[in-house]
């Protein structure tokens, strides 16, 4: 790549339109990533905050960042923020607690906000100073914050998804006031963001541009970004010694794995589509049952799911969703024998629409009956 970059600027500097045009591409490139290099580790941490800092700090992080949205005029508001959205948030907060374990969430705030210290002085994120110098240590801060913080309470948490940007300012909570101090540190970042990445568009545009004059002949692009092709058999695999996974799971499945708790919650009314057999036309002839997921031997990466998954006729037969915990290392090397991609089947999906959610508007758009 270093070899093709210069070949391209000797290209530019032997004409002086292109020079006066694309002289300096390279140069500006240069400049935009060591910029965004010098600040990586800051935005790395800042934009990750509320993953890998432990649950309570990431809920109050949502609880703020919510309230934050909230009080903007509407058309000033992240485009990503709906109403719609948080409501399914808060449905969702027990769920999130069911992970929360104290000793684990300490430890994961302490190792964030000792990352977030060691900064060099010019990416230190101001706002959280208060805990460097109000406190002993980070350790102080930690127990007194979590002895002193109601967000342990799933409910007291969910009320707080109403109250007002005022309100919340007002609270003497150290993880909201730790949130608060967090927000317009990642406003800032995410519209920084938006125009590093507007930027960079032009700056590949044009770069594109003076390849096809470089190259003067139509030229395939690089894949990374683009639609890619994989295939494969339908096929299972043996994990260890002894042991063979099917390549298909069933509706029997389904049943036979609810626990009653979360995940494995089946639905009432799916119970009673299965006691009663009521398959139709989507039942498996082989498999005597209604087909769920199936596995397959395509190379898929993170970002896949949601990919269609076609038969050699072209007929939409699945869609990826995961791949297996064997194959997690599958980016860097393809092992074929357990390597696999896992895809919901299609009938399921129809199953689904047509029994279970009673969708025939859907399936009638389809064009299936």
């Amino acid at each position: 790549k270093k070899e093709l970059e210069k070949q391209v600027q000797q290209f530019v500097n032997s004409d002086p339109r292109l020079k006066k045009q694309y002289g300096d591409l390279l140069t500006r490139f240069e400049k935009k990533f060591k910029k965004s290099v010098q600040s990586y580790e800051r935005n790395f941490f800042l934009t990750r905050f509320r993953y890998l800092a432990g649950t309570i700090p990431a809920i109050a992080n949502s609880i703020y960042s919510v309230a934050y949205e909230r009080a903007k005029p509407e058309d000033e508001r992240n485009p990503m923020f709906s109403e719609k959205d948080v409501q399914r948030s808060v449905k969702r907060l027990k769920y999130r607690y069911m992970s929360y374990a104290p000793e684990i969430d300490k430890a994961l705030l302490k190792r964030m906000l000792l990352k977030l210290k060691a900064l060099p002085e010019d990416q230190r994120i101001k706002g959280l100073d208060f805990i460097f110098k109000e406190y002993a240590s980070v350790d102080d801060f930690i127990e007194q914050a979590y002895a002193k913080t109601k967000l342990t309470d799933v409910k007291f948490a969910s009320s707080l998804f109403e109250k007002s940007l005022e309100e919340l300012n007002k609270m003497d909570d150290p993880f909201i006031r730790m949130a608060k101090a967090l927000q317009p540190e990642i406003e800032k970042n995410r519209k920084q963001e938006e125009r590093d990445k507007a930027e960079l568009r032009e700056l590949n545009k044009q770069w594109i541009e003076l390849l096809m004059a470089f190259q003067n002949k139509p030229f395939y692009p690089d894949a990374n970004g683009t639609i890619r092709f994989t295939y494969g058999k339908i096929s299972g695999y043996t994990p260890r010694d002894a042991v063979w996974y099917k390549p298909f799971t069933t509706l029997t499945g389904v049943m036979e794995k609810e626990t009653g708790e979360w995940p494995f919650i089946v639905p009432e009314k799916l119970k009673q589509l299965y006691q009663a057999k009521d398959f139709c036309q989507w039942q498996d002839e082989t498999l005597k049952d209604v087909p769920v997921a199936f596995l397959n031997e395509c190379d898929i990466t993170g970002g896949n799911s949601g990919s269609p998954v076609f038969n050699a006729k072209g007929e939409l037969i699945g869609i990826a969703f995961d791949g297996n915990w064997e194959a997690l290392t599958g980016d860097w090397q393809f092992l074929d024998g357990i390597q696999r991609a896992i895809n919901v089947d299609i009938r399921y999906v129809l199953f689904v629409t047509e029994k279970f959610a009673e969708a025939h508007h859907l399936l009638k758009e389809l064009g299936i009956e």
